[in-house]
């Protein structure tokens, strides 16, 4: 099954210079090395959107009556794509609130997560074929 992401939505979203950076662990990475990293994160941002979508009405894969993945499928993926990307590299921010651990793109998981939840639940409707 293909994923609902690809390297270019990631870098709509985050930019292609923190994309590259997050898919970068050694000096030594080779564009190969790096490219199979951000397909790893789609794949791994794909297979958590579809554990969801599992439990809906909905068929996996997710996709509207042209066969394409829904544009907020894509965009919700590409995100946590991106922060599965930059939380592989062990990156630790600190919240200048509260002085605890947390990265700089944890909102964005939140964020996700909230709508994940929405989906799951039924609060949330998408343009997507349903299962029989």
């Amino acid at each position: 099954m293909a994923n609902y992401c690809e390297k270019a939505n990631i870098e709509q979203i985050f930019g292609a210079t923190n994309v590259a950076t997050w898919s970068t662990m050694a000096s030594t990475d080779t564009t190969a090395i790096k490219e199979a990293r951000i397909t790893y994160a789609c794949a791994v941002a794909t297979e958590m959107v579809n554990d969801v979508a599992r439990v809906t009405p909905y068929a996996v894969p997710l996709q509207d009556a042209s066969g394409n993945a829904p544009a907020s499928i894509v965009y919700r993926t590409a995100q946590l794509a991106g922060v599965v990307l930059y939380e592989a590299r062990g990156v630790d921010d600190v919240d200048p609130r509260s002085g605890q651990p947390r990265h700089r793109l944890q909102f964005i998981r939140e964020d996700v997560q909230r709508w994940m939840e929405q989906f799951r639940t039924g609060q949330l409707k998408i343009d997507a074929v349903e299962g029989t």
